[in-house]
């Protein structure tokens, strides 16, 4: 029988076992996890991001970015959506430094690379 996490589950989630950190991609699947609890994009949506589909702003102190998903199973799939949380946010900002400073990756490589 399936059933909704608890709250105490989800938050735990992000902090994962002590197994699970030890694995090579750990992080990277926890930024997945944040990302999809944080907008509702389905995993194969959020792996598809392209570094040209996030764009951060800042106006004042108001940071946000959209996500824009360009292919999907329906019409309907294709979105913008819009992250204003600011653990998402700081991920974001962190994994958009690291392609900043792979001065070689184009901006249409994989977010997630």
């Amino acid at each position: 029988m399936e059933r909704a996490f608890t709250e105490g589950e989800l938050v735990a989630l992000p902090h994962g076992t002590e197994r699970a950190r030890g694995w090579d991609v750990y992080e990277r699947v926890r930024d997945l996890l944040l990302l999809g609890l944080f907008t509702g994009g389905r995993l194969n949506e959020l792996c598809s991001l392209l570094v040209k589909d996030v764009v951060i702003t800042k106006q004042g102190r108001q940071t946000s970015a959209l996500l824009s998903i360009r292919e999907g199973n329906t019409d309907d799939a294709v979105r913008t959506m819009a992250v204003t949380h600011r653990a998402v946010l700081k991920m974001l900002q962190q994994q958009r430094g690291q392609e900043a400073r792979r001065a070689t990756v184009p901006r249409t490589s994989s977010w997630w690379s």
